[in-house]
């Protein structure tokens, strides 16, 4: 029998305490496949934006570098869905 891998696109995953990037850290905890997206690599400013201190978030290239870091496999896109 073939493993069937399941892979999921989640758009909004470009920062950091979103619900786009919590939804895929918790799908690849699962052993989805992930694929994040966003606008900008480092996600729309909205009022949710937070201020942090530069270096710590890079957007979608730290979110799939976190997933990754943790077994999971990831890769992002930036576009508008």
């Amino acid at each position: 029998m073939t493993d069937i891998k399941r892979v999921a696109l989640i758009t909004g995953c470009g920062k950091e305490n979103g619900i786009g990037a919590a939804t895929a850290k918790r799908l690849a905890s699962e052993g989805v496949i992930v694929v994040v997206t966003d606008v900008a690599a480092a996600g729309a400013d909205n009022d949710n934006t937070l201020q942090r201190e530069a270096g710590n978030w890079q957007g979608l290239d730290t979110l799939t570098s976190r997933i990754e870091d943790a077994g999971g496999e990831a890769m992002s896109l930036v576009g508008d869905v």
